[in-house]
């Protein structure tokens, strides 16, 4: 990453701590991805975006509508600013969802 390029992070809180990352606040009262705060945050300098879920604090399951909203928002920048925008997502708790696998 250069110096001038930053990440996005989906904020349930905001921090004071100085970053290069910049804060997208959660829809108010749902604590969803807010599409339209996050589209209207995203520049060419904007390389990704971090997301958890659950969230912490607030524990929320982003659903996958929301979640294929900002696949397709990201795929969408990301042509029109002729480089990819990453979506990292840090879900501990994926493995729990899964059917465990027995011999």
């Amino acid at each position: 990453m250069e110096k001038t390029e930053r990440f996005l992070l989906e904020m349930h809180m905001h921090t004071k701590e100085p970053s290069s990352c910049g804060e997208v606040p959660a829809a108010e009262g749902t604590f969803l991805l807010d599409i339209p705060a996050i589209e209207a945050a995203l520049t060419p300098r904007i390389k990704g975006i971090v997301i958890n879920s659950p969230n912490n604090p607030s524990g929320v399951v982003y659903p996958r509508e929301n979640l294929k909203d900002l696949g397709a928002l990201l795929r969408r920048k990301g042509r029109e600013f002729g480089a990819p925008i990453y979506l990292i997502s840090d879900e501990p708790y994926a493995a729990y969802n899964r059917p465990m696998l027995t011999k």
